[in-house]
Parts: C-alpha cells; structure tokens; sequence
C-alpha cells in the first residue's frame, strides 16, 4: 500500500487472471500488461503511475492515459514542489526523453534525472549527445552549457534564482557551473563538493582541493586564504546566518578535527543570475 502525504487516500495493485489493476481509494483502474511505481503529489490532489499495455510503456496521470509511449521503459517521475506541473523519463531503442507536463523534449542519446526549481518555474536536466557521448544541460528546453564528460547534480538556490552544478572536463579537472559561468576554471581542481546556497540566495560556498593534503573554501567564485588538511566526505556546509556558515575541517599532524566558521563580508556576493544563461 501507498498512502498519500495527508494520509487521506491509499493506493495498492493486484494481479488477476495475469491482468494488474491499480486501486486508488477504492477505485479499480483498467487492466494492464504490468505496472510500474505509483507517486503521489506533495498536496495529495495527483498521482501518477507507470503502465505496460501492448508491450508499450505509458504514464497514468489522475487515471488518464497519457498519448506517449514508450517500448524500453519509463522512470525518474517527480511532482514538482507546487504539485502542479510533473516529468519523466521514457526510453526508446534510440534514446531517452524528458516529458514535462505530457509534452516530450528532444531525442537524446541518454538522459539523466530532471530537477525542478523550488518556486516549480524551472526544469533542469543533463543529456547525452549522440556525437561523442558528452553531456550537456538542457534547461526549460534550451541547451545552456558546453559539453561536458560528465555532469552532477543540479542545485537551484532557495530563490530559485541560480543553478549551480558539478562539471567534468578532464579527470584531472573539473569545474563549478553557477548560471552558466564556469567558477575556477583556471585552475586544475580535481576535486569539488558540491555547492551550498545560503539562504538568502545571495552566496555560493563549497570547498576544492588544491593539492596532495591542501584543500580551501570557495566563496561566490573567490578562493579563501586559509588552508586545510581536508573535509571528511559528505561534510555540510551550514549557514548560521545569510552571511555566516560553518563546517568541519581537519589539520595534519593528527589529523586534528576543526570547526571553520567563516563571516562573509557585504562586499561579497554573486553576480551572475539564472535568467542570464544562453544556448551555446
């Protein structure tokens, strides 16, 4: 069984005579050749689930069938923060699509996981080109980056004013993407955490390794002075004000476990915005 966020409604599947029906608050739904996952919005008014019919791959959105079809297979499925827009994935014998909204985007080679921005304006997602297998980002249906080996996860500031992501040039080199500007791209950093918003909106930090046992902060695209041993993987980055943060470091010989705490000066801030990024 699968309740909804308000617990209101429940949703479960059974098989008969070798046909799956899908059970929303009491209501069966047709018979289909097998199902997939089932979603609930975060409001509790949609749900969503995939349907195999034919040898086709379908989504069900509020007991409608969708037109699209798909013969691979269908994932990733997200509501948005609002609840009122949705995407997925679907996957064919020559690539993927991302489907916003029940429209289906370009044909790729391969498509990774959609975001939505957090005011559900924007989708963001990273797509395999045919070409040489790079990967670009593709958002709200707009090519906006360089190619890249590799793209991580996207992050949308709380404002939902800038993007921010993980790019790989080389193995040796990556780079921090922030609204379609590469952040230390002059240097050769192999290592980059991901990037943290405060919560104005108005700072990026994340920390880079510079070298063997030499690792700094990176504060809206500027290197801080101040040198460290390391950050434990996964370590937070958490902002006690808009303008302070904090975090876990470590100094050699030891190793020895610091707290940084860093205050950013009003000079500081990022310049770049969402809306700036252009289709390369």
């Amino acid at each position: 069984p699968v309740f909804s966020p308000d617990s209101k409604t429940i949703a479960y599947a059974y098989t008969k005579n070798h046909s799956w029906h899908m059970v929303i608050n009491g209501k069966t739904s047709a018979g289909y050749q097998s199902l997939g996952k089932f979603y609930y919005s975060f409001d509790s008014r949609h749900y969503a689930y995939f349907a195999k019919d034919n040898d086709k791959w379908f989504c069900v959105v509020d007991g409608k069938k969708e037109k699209l079809t798909f013969k691979e297979g269908m994932n990733v499925f997200k509501f948005s923060p609002d609840s009122s827009r949705y995407t997925y994935a679907g996957i064919d014998e020559k690539g993927g699509k991302i489907i916003v909204g029940g429209k289906a985007g370009p044909l790729y080679k391969s498509v990774g996981e959609a975001y939505f921005s957090l005011d559900s304006k924007h989708v963001v997602y990273r797509a395999r080109r045919e070409k040489d297998g790079k990967w670009l980002t593709n958002l709200d249906g707009e090519i906006v980056s360089k190619a890249y080996n590799a793209i991580g996860k996207y992050y949308f500031s709380d404002d939902s004013s800038h993007l921010a992501y993980n790019a790989l040039i080389s193995l040796n080199k990556s780079v921090m993407v922030v609204d379609g500007t590469e952040q230390c791209s002059q240097n050769n950093f192999k290592i980059i955490s991901h990037p943290c918003f405060s919560p104005d909106s108005k700072h990026l930090v994340y920390y880079i390794r510079v070298g063997k046992n030499i690792w700094k902060l990176m504060v809206d695209g500027k290197i801080l002075p101040q040198v460290y041993a390391g950050f434990m993987k996964g370590t937070p980055i958490i902002f006690d004000t808009p303008s302070k943060f904090h975090t876990l470091g470590f100094r050699m010989p030891g190793p020895e476990f610091i707290r940084v705490e860093v205050e950013i000066p009003e000079s500081s801030r990022l310049t770049t915005e969402l809306k700036q990024e252009i289709s390369r």
